[in-house]
């Protein structure tokens, strides 16, 4: 860094190791985890003319952001909690409304992009309106295992969670009677009793590969 050239004030958040996280193999931050964030910090150290901020305790996040707001010149909030606000999936969009509160510029999509993105049919809703294909699905409701009529295989989700929570090698559905019972151990794995997204299964994977070799 030259003389006299402005330091830059970068502030990252990310999860809170000392919460239980539903996503996490048994709900906690295990040593992979770390290995990451600590990869993550050597890496941003060799980065000359900034100063990286870290924070990841949630019980005193919003005064902290708060009273650097206040004391510092922050050039640039990294959001990296996709865990969301005190590890709730459902609180993603959480910690971009207190970064929006305190007029603080910050990475990664809004609060209002992140609560239509929770809900993958009204995700699926938007992008049919706008001309983009989807697949084809329906929702199956906790109280309501109705099923119309389908072509196999199909793969199923929660419609409510983040990334791929939920989702493992037995989602992919061959027959009914695989249908009924996947839902059932979704719902008990996972501890989901919300609704589930059926969607006709596009296996990419042999496209791929033809494309790969013609």
């Amino acid at each position: 860094m030259k003389m006299n050239e402005e330091v830059k004030n970068v502030v990252v958040i990310m999860g809170d190791p000392t919460k239980q996280d539903p996503i996490k193999p048994g709900n906690i931050f295990d040593e992979d985890d770390q290995e990451t964030v600590d990869k993550l910090k050597y890496a941003l150290k060799e980065l000359n003319g900034y100063h990286f901020i870290y924070l990841n305790n949630h019980d005193i996040l919003f005064d902290r952001l708060k009273k650097l707001s206040e004391s510092a010149d922050i050039h640039l909030v990294l959001n990296l909690c996709d865990e969301g606000f005190n590890n709730d999936p459902t609180k993603e969009l959480n910690i971009p409304v207190m970064l929006e509160m305190l007029d603080l510029p910050y990475t990664g999509a809004s609060s209002i992009c992140l609560a239509y993105c929770y809900d993958k049919s009204a995700v699926k809703s938007i992008a049919r309106k706008m001309g983009i294909p989807v697949a084809e699905g329906f929702l199956i409701n906790s109280d309501n295992m109705q099923i119309p009529n389908i072509t196999f295989p199909v793969i199923i989700k929660p419609n409510f969670g983040d990334g791929s929570f939920g989702i493992t090698k037995d989602s992919i559905i061959y027959s009914i009677e695989e249908l009924h019972s996947a839902i059932s151990q979704m719902r008990k794995k996972f501890n989901y009793h919300k609704s589930v997204l059926v969607e006709k299964f596009i296996d990419v994977g042999v496209t791929k590969i033809v494309i790969a070799l013609s």
